[in-house]
Order: structure tokens, then C-alpha cells, then sequence
């Protein structure tokens, strides 16, 4: 082989290799799976006290999630933490639950941070209270002690962040998290950020859903109603082909219905032709509502990630007409896109409604329920969402 043939080969090779890395780089974390290898939760200044009362927080959390999904499940919280946090039906449930307390504990702002192999299972040989000794001088520190392998990076808005793909169901744990066998059992969680410790939600709930309606159906508005209208188009694999919106009650109860029984929930499909294939001609709907706070509560298909742990919502009073947004489920940024034309032109046969419409006023950050009620979906993963260029309570 002559020598410009080699240096062609090798450059060939060095360039295959580069792209390799860089894909691999750039490959979005999975929201269905664990981190691989020994690894404990970190964030700057925190304290063990701190670190345990989140984490018992999160195991909380990952229960809600995973008894939405399984009706006959009782709910508890073991000395073990996540192992037993909630009786084990099948492998599914135990890894969907480690899935979401890591999940819950980036989405409050911790780190992953990596051990090496040699490092990590050493600890991992030590007893609760041996691990607890070692992460008490790792969980604050600044620099890490080893290698942050994940932050938040506000995946759930884009597409291609798996959050429930076929390739990643009920994807097997590597290693459960020192934090989670360091963790004092008999830690408990003092307050939630909106003050409602001790008030959770297990199990299904019901849903009070309203009907989405076209234009020409939309009823004359009664002085105890409102209306919203929300254009839901674009489809991916990841991001499925359903959003929700949930309207709030007090605290941490996710469903208003519970004390005034009106409508709760704004379940938008895609609209579809025969076959199921997405219609994308006609994508905005209305929905007449009680006014309150509405929120982003999950998107997804036979499977849904939640936005529980902090999500985006608009407050919507008696008699007004609110546009919550275009929202492009097969978007890289899944908007929303608040352009009043397009919903203007879909309210014109209505002119007084098409003339008292206005935009949502959009805040970050509605804390509630990890339970779904979706009788159909088989498997919850929990995170936050966060709208670019969107305030969040305070700010």
C-alpha cells in the first residue's frame, strides 16, 4: 500500500473517531435511566442534613409517581430508602423509582458527581453510617470530589431528550446511589418549598377533564367561567403526542376539583386521520375553564414524563380569554410561540371573543403532585420544565 493511502486511512480513522466523541458528547441524558457507576448527589455549600431531607423529599416524589401508575400500591418509606420505598412489584417499578429520585434531585439543582470504579466500591463496601461519614465531606464541596457527570440542563423541552422511548424502558440500574445508601433513615423532611410537608397525593386521583372545542362551539362565556385556547402540533417519539394541563389548588394538591368540583384538567391530543397518523392542518382548540392557575402538568403517550418538580403555568381569571401559546411537541424547543395571529384567526368567528383574547402571562416554577391520572400510562418519569426567557416566582 503506497504511504498516501496509509496517511489517507489514518485520516480517515482520526476523523471517524472525532465525530464518535463528539456525538457522544453531545448525546442528551436519558430521563429513564440512572447515571452508570458509584455516584452521589453534590451542590456548593449544602450540608448531610440538607442532602438527606431533599433526598427523602425526592423519595417521596418517585412514590407518587410510580403509585399513579399502580393503583393497588401502598406507599412507604423504609430504612433502605429508595429499595423499599415503595413495595416491588416487578424490576420495572424499582428502577423507575431509582430513575426518578435522581431525576428529582437534578431538577433541584444537585449534581451527579462520578467516583472511579476502585474508589467508589470501596465505599460502597462501607456501612450506612461509614458512606454517610465520607459524603459529608463530598455532598458541598467545591470543587467536586470526582467527576460531575450530570447537571440540569432543562432537557424536557426539547425532542431529543429521551424521555420514554422504546429503547429505554424499564432500562436496568448500574449502580444504586451512594447518597441513597448513606442516607440517615430516619431523616425527615421539616417543610416543602410551598410549605405543605406531609400533605401527598398516592395513588390515582381523579381527573375532571373539560372538552376541547373548536371555534364555532365555543359556548358564550358565564360570569364563573373562562377561556383558553392552546395550539399543540409537531410530533416525536420522545415527546409523545398529548400535553396536559392541570389547574392547582392549594399547596401541593394537584387537583383543584377535590374542593369545587369543576374541570381540572386540559388534556390537548394531537388530532389524527385514519391510521393514526398526526393531522397537522388543524391544531388549535379551546377550552372553556374555571379560572385559576393552570400548569403545564406532563406530556407524553402510553408513557409521560411530569414536570412536577417545577413547571411553567398562567393564572387565568373569571371571563377572560387567554392564549396559552403554540407549542411544537417535535421542536428542539418545544416553545411556546405567543403569537396572537394565528389564534386570532382561529377565534374570528367569534369576533368578541377574537378581540378580547390576550396572551399568558407565563411564570416558572409550580411545585405539586408527582401522580398522574392517566389510566392509560404504564410508567412515570419525573422532572422540571422551564420556559426561556420566563421569570420564576421572586425573580
Amino acid at each position: 500500500m503506497c504511504m498516501h493511502a496509509r496517511v489517507f486511512i489514518v485520516m480517515v480513522g482520526l476523523l471517524l473517531l472525532a465525530l464518535a466523541d463528539r456525538t457522544a458528547s453531545a448525546e442528551p441524558h436519558d430521563l429513564t435511566k440512572t447515571t452508570a457507576g458509584y455516584t452521589y448527589f453534590n451542590r456548593p455549600g449544602a450540608d448531610m442534613l440538607t442532602h438527606d431531607g431533599e433526598l427523602t423529599d425526592c423519595l417521596v416524589k418517585a412514590a407518587e409517581a410510580r403509585a399513579g401508575n399502580d393503583a393497588n400500591a401502598a406507599v412507604g418509606i423504609g430504612p433502605l430508602g429508595l429499595l423499599i420505598a415503595a413495595p416491588i412489584t416487578g424490576g420495572r417499578e424499582r428502577r423507575q423509582s431509582n430513575t426518578n429520585v435522581e431525576n428529582c434531585m437534578v431538577a433541584k439543582r444537585w449534581r451527579v458527581v462520578r467516583l472511579s470504579p476502585q474508589e467508589g466500591a470501596e465505599v460502597a463496601l462501607l456501612d450506612q453510617a461509614g458512606q454517610a461519614g465520607r459524603l459529608t465531606q463530598w455532598v458541598g464541596a467545591e470543587p467536586v470530589h470526582g467527576e460531575i457527570v450530570r447537571t440540569f440542563l432543562n432537557e424536557g423541552a426539547a425532542d431529543s431528550t429521551p424521555k420514554y422511548g422504546l429503547s429505554s424502558r424499564a432500562a436496568a440500574v448500574d449502580k444504586v446511589s451512594l447518597s441513597l445508601t448513606a442516607r440517615n433513615p430516619t431523616t425527615k423532611v421539616d417543610s416543602a418549598p410551598d410549605g405543605s410537608a406531609g400533605r401527598h397525593e398516592f395513588g390515582r386521583y381523579p381527573a375532571r377533564d373539560t372538552a376541547a372545542l373548536a371555534a364555532d362551539k365555543v359556548p358564550d362565556l358565564t360570569g364563573d367561567s373562562a377561556l383558553v385556547v392552546v395550539d399543540v402540533k409537531g410530533a416525536a417519539p420522545e415527546n409523545g403526542e398529548w400535553l396536559s394541563f392541570r389547574r392547582l389548588g392549594s399547596g401541593r394538591d394537584i387537583s383543584a376539583s377535590a374542593t369545587d368540583h369543576k374541570p381540572d384538567e386540559l388534556l390537548v391530543w394531537q388530532p389524527t386521520r385514519p391510521f393514526g397518523r398526526i393531522d397537522h392542518t388543524d391544531t388549535m382548540r379551546a377550552f372553556v375553564v374555571p379560572p385559576g392557575r393552570w400548569v403545564v402538568n406532563a406530556l407524553g403517550g402510553d408513557a409521560a414524563v411530569t414536570f412536577c418538580l417545577g413547571a411553567p403555568y398562567f393564572d387565568v381569571r373569571a371571563g377572560e380569554v387567554v392564549f396559552a401559546g403554540s407549542i411544537d411537541l417535535g421542536a428542539e424547543d418545544i416553545g411556546p410561540d405567543m403569537n396572537l395571529g394565528p389564534a386570532q384567526a382561529f377565534l374570528s368567528v367569534k369576533p368578541a371573543l377574537a378581540g378580547a383574547l390576550r396572551p399568558a402571562n407565563w411564570t416558572n416554577g409550580a411545585v405539586m403532585s408527582c401522580a398522574i391520572p392517566q389510566t392509560y400510562v404504564f410508567a412515570t418519569y419525573t422532572y422540571a420544565l422551564e420556559l426561556k426567557g420566563v421569570a420564576r416566582p421572586g425573580n
